[in-house]
């Protein structure tokens, strides 16, 4: 069989392949599991939000952003998750926003809004207020995503009427990454139970992960193991991805031959078989390589290393 510096692969984990190829069509994503707002106070519109509400981490004093611009952040979050204009109208007296916020194939839900950064604020002109910024949003598996928003609107008594507003997904060129390795037959044995969510997949090869960062707690001799490389940030839609093997730290190449690939709806996640001795002095190295989409310049999506990775305990990995 091919061999990379100690890494061999094999035939051994197909039926596991072929329940891969299942999911490459998508995944579940996980139950809404942490509302922005949950109760919201009878009252004037610019008191229905709590300052707890909604975490803000500002280029100016939290005080400076009105309370009625949280009840706007507030439903901008709601209509993320998939609510309607009357709902959002509803909950937080905030009319006419509409379904502008709701991406075609994707929603929101089970994410919470951890982190608002405002880029701009305009004056008050002829009784509209606006300002924009991002939305930064993390579930409870870690994954994180985020988006650019630029809204206008009014305060009409106890009610808030938006006139005008705009959100676009954003991506990070450089994705943050884990690896774990994880022996093969203790993922199989409970694959198909947890696979269809990302959330399930992550804590079960992280329940089952050789804790790598300690010397002398990785098994004796060589056994068969899964490399797993999950993405903790949400990809561009057309961006490149794959999973390299090789001997060399440097540089983007490996063997990838190997490796198969699931999208739970924009967070990949790269998998490779192999049969290989963790307890040895060879040592193999797993990269992460990424090209961003369509969203920079051409000259811009080259591809690059985001997450490097050792299959020695003690040697210098990073991303």
């Amino acid at each position: 069989m091919p061999q990379t510096n100690g890494f061999q692969r094999f035939g051994a984990w197909r039926a596991l392949a072929f329940a891969l190829a299942a999911l490459l069509v998508g995944a579940c994503v996980p139950e809404a599991n942490d509302a922005v707002v949950d109760n919201v106070a009878e009252g004037e519109a610019n008191d229905r939000v709590s300052q707890n509400d909604i975490p803000l981490f500002l280029s100016m004093p939290d005080e400076l952003l009105p309370l009625h611009a949280k009840t706007v952040v507030a439903a901008l979050a709601m209509g993320l998750r998939g609510a309607s204009e009357k709902e959002i109208a509803e909950a937080l007296s905030v009319d006419g926003l509409t379904d502008v916020f709701q991406e075609p194939d994707f929603t929101y839900q089970g994410f919470a809004l951890r982190q608002v950064k405002l880029a701009q604020t305009r004056p008050l002109e002829n009784g509209i207020l606006g300002f924009g910024g991002f939305l930064h949003f993390e579930d409870t598996a870690g994954r994180r995503t985020a988006l650019a928003f630029d809204v206008d609107y009014r305060v009409e008594g106890d009610r808030i009427a938006m006139t005008r507003s705009a959100a676009l997904p954003i991506f990070p060129r450089r994705p943050e990454t884990e690896m774990y390795i994880a022996p093969l037959a203790a993922v199989e044995a409970a694959f198909d139970r947890v696979s269809s969510s990302y959330a399930g997949f992550y804590e079960l090869v992280l329940s089952e992960a050789v804790p790598l960062s300690r010397a002398g707690a990785t098994p004796d001799g060589e056994g068969e193991y899964l490399i797993v490389v999950f993405f903790k940030d949400r990809v561009s839609p057309d961006g490149q991805f794959s999973i390299n093997v090789g001997s060399k730290r440097d540089g983007v190449d490996g063997d990838s031959s190997a490796a198969l690939y699931t999208q739970y709806d924009g967070w990949p996640v790269g998998i490779i078989g192999g049969r290989f001795a963790l307890d040895g002095e060879e040592t193999f190295w797993v990269k992460a390589v990424y090209a961003p989409g369509s969203e920079v310049a051409e000259s811009q999506r080259r591809p690059a290393v985001v997450g490097l990775f050792s299959s020695r305990p003690g040697a210098a990995a990073g991303s």
